[in-house]
């Protein structure tokens, strides 16, 4: 609670800094009239919910989920914190007031509350928005039935009027590969879980500024290390969550 650096980076799946929410699913929401907007300022606002566990409530902003099951919430404890601390380290919301021990299984109401939240949020774009070349993905019948040209295609630049393989194409023709880098960042990204430790890291190497939630929301984040989240949704590869039959080099490992 009293470290900036792990109060300025963001929810690896929210992108929300500075504080903490509600997170509900789009269909909860939209019954509940609970929403999240853009502001003029490229900000990202969001609607307050009142959280009730017998008869402790909390008002509580909201963060509309993707992805999130009906009918679930989730709220993040170790917010709220006053004793001790600075008044611009006083973030969030305090939920241990609903902790009821190690239940797996807790029943609340949640109604809409009166007024509007500003969230610190990095990243206002959800999706690749077309841009699937830079960020390939497909669905795991497509992996393993057609051939990999068709699912990962090697990208092409026009040279002298002729659609020539980006790997043939150099602008560093004279330089000196010998001489090799001076710094070198190897990422195993089908290891990576968006943690956020090597962010963390650099800006302590580099003894980077931490602007506040007001900054942030302004994009004013000075991270030097940056990992975004894109969702694909159903409309992407529709037809993924059923079960495959009879479908040949998938049914084996279905």
């Amino acid at each position: 609670a009293n470290n900036p650096w792990l109060q300025e980076f963001p929810d690896p799946i929210t992108r929300v800094s500075w504080d903490n929410y509600l997170t509900v699913s789009r269909s909860d929401a939209e019954g509940l009239g609970l929403v999240n907007r853009h502001v003029a300022t490229g900000a990202l606002n969001g609607s307050y919910a009142k959280v009730t566990l017998e008869d402790v409530s909390i008002k509580v902003p909201v963060i509309v989920q993707p992805g999130q099951a009906k009918g679930t919430v989730g709220l993040a404890l170790g917010y709220g914190r006053k004793d001790g601390l600075k008044k611009e380290m006083h973030v969030g919301v305090n939920a241990y007031k609903l902790y009821k021990g190690f239940s797996n299984l807790q029943s609340v109401r949640i109604e809409k509350a009166e007024g509007e939240h500003g969230f610190a949020c990095l990243q206002l774009h959800n999706t690749l928005m077309g841009r699937g070349d830079i960020i390939k993905e497909t669905s795991l019948e497509e992996y393993l039935s057609k051939d990999k040209e068709y699912w990962n295609p090697k990208p092409k630049v026009s040279l002298n009027h002729e659609e020539t393989l980006a790997s043939k194409v150099s602008i560093w023709d004279n330089f000196d590969r010998t001489t090799g880098h001076h710094f070198n960042l190897s990422i195993d990204l089908n290891a990576c879980t968006g943690c956020g430790a090597c962010v963390i890291a650099c800006h302590a190497e580099n003894n980077v500024p931490v602007v506040g939630k007001r900054e942030v929301r302004r994009s004013r984040d000075m991270h030097w290390l940056r990992i975004d989240r894109y969702y694909s949704s159903e409309a992407t590869f529709k037809g993924d969550v059923d079960k495959k039959e009879d479908i040949s080099g998938i049914s084996d490992s279905m």
